[in-house]
């Protein structure tokens, strides 16, 4: 049976090669290099995306994890135009904010409030923060918003992975059918190269679970929508082995559910219809979010929607800014 991890990732054990983090520069098209902060966080420094006006900030927290911001870009001008400032944040260890470690959840929502600290210092307004979030970044958000009730503005998950477990089985296996015959060979050649190598190289593993990732990244796309998908900028293997397990080891905790359910902002769950990712992650994430959460499913969409179904995507993006 398909997994979408290696044996050595499912049972903890550590894997058997030294990898650096990688550190290139960031891949944020089109946005001017005096935008871009280095912000300092425990054990390195993320890099943050913030303009100079004077507009709602709202924190853009990208999924994957291991990936780097592909939020901004999407994002930037309808948040403008609604009279949000949107603030990038490349996660610690991903390409652009080089880091030790360790690649936590409760590391990450740290670095969240780092640098909402350190933008309300130097810029202000940064008293209370949006939370806009994909993905991984959906859980990370919720977890930042249970620690920090006050600081939060309104909460948005696009497609977010599970609040517990039981939901990835389903996930692989849809992956798997929807690669097909030849995406499936595929992934065995990938696979066979890497278990031929006696001796593989730190960039020769991380270039084999980049690869792996993009592949596995096109099935998360409804079938009906094939075309244009986007392959991906840049991804390092480490920091998504490590923040990966630790999620699984806050499934067993549940205390962080009950400081969620008091948040008394607006708070929206967007999910696509036709996602890799199961419907049952959305009924996971109602029982645990407040009782006045929205739970959006986009018909005819995958893990992407404002790429898939931009238009309705838009109006619910709206109404959630418009939101008291």
């Amino acid at each position: 049976m398909f997994v979408l991890f290696p044996p050595w990732y499912a049972s903890g054990i550590p894997f058997p090669y030294p990898i650096p983090i990688l550190a290139e520069e960031p891949i944020m098209p089109d946005i001017p290099q005096h935008h871009m902060r280095s912000v300092p966080v425990d054990g390195g420094s993320v890099r943050v995306r913030v303009d100079d006006s004077d507009l709602k900030p709202m924190f853009l927290i990208h999924g994957g994890p291991g990936v780097t911001d592909y939020l901004s870009k999407a994002f930037g001008p309808p948040l403008r135009d609604a009279g949000y400032r949107p603030v990038g944040i490349i996660q610690r260890g991903c390409p652009g904010s080089p880091s030790d470690g360790p690649f936590t959840v409760q590391a990450n929502s740290d670095d969240i409030e780092a640098v909402r600290r350190e933008l309300d210092e130097v810029l202000g307004g940064f008293e209370k923060i949006g939370l806009l979030a994909h993905s991984w970044g959906g859980f990370l958000a919720a977890y930042y918003a249970s620690q920090h009730l006050e600081r939060v503005e309104r909460l948005m998950l696009i497609c977010p992975m599970g609040p517990r477990g039981g939901w990835q089985e389903e996930r692989d296996a849809a992956l798997w059918e929807r690669l097909g015959p030849e995406g499936q060979e595929k992934l065995r050649h990938l696979d066979a190269h890497l278990e031929g190598l006696s001796h593989p190289s730190e960039d020769e593993v991380n270039s084999h679970y980049a690869q792996r990732y993009a592949l596995l990244n096109q099935g998360y796309f409804a079938p009906s929508n094939a075309a244009g998908k986007p392959g991906l900028a840049a991804f390092s293997w480490p920091v998504h082995r490590d923040t990966t397990a630790s999620v699984e080891k806050l499934y067993g905790e549940t205390g962080w559910f009950l400081d969620l359910k008091q948040l008394d902002r607006p708070v929206y769950q967007i999910g696509g219809a036709e996602d890799a990712m199961p419907a049952s992650i959305g009924d996971m994430w109602m029982e645990v979010l407040p009782s006045h959460a929205k739970h959006v499913r986009i018909p005819e969409c995958g893990h992407f929607p404002w790429m898939e179904k931009a238009d309705a995507f838009q109006s619910v993006l709206s109404e959630f800014l418009r939101e008291k």
